[in-house]
């Protein structure tokens, strides 16, 4: 019966070049995310003031001073 010697190898450390493409992977996330969220603004943006104008135009009847 012959053992045999098992050897515990360590795990690599990441290599600097796994380590950067990482951060490039989330950065292209987040810029991604954010382009999103500015098409949304742009879409719904007139939408939403022409809304908050015509709340501020009707709490304006009912109050003594109204400036919208």
């Amino acid at each position: 019966m012959h053992v045999t010697h098992v050897e515990h190898r360590k795990p690599k450390p990441r290599a600097r070049s796994e380590r950067g493409a990482s951060a490039v992977e989330y950065a292209l996330l987040i810029a991604g995310i954010a382009a999103v969220l500015v098409l949304a603004i742009l879409a719904l943006g007139d939408g939403v003031r022409d809304l908050f104008q015509e709340t501020c135009v009707e709490v304006g009847k009912t109050s003594i001073s109204s400036s919208c």
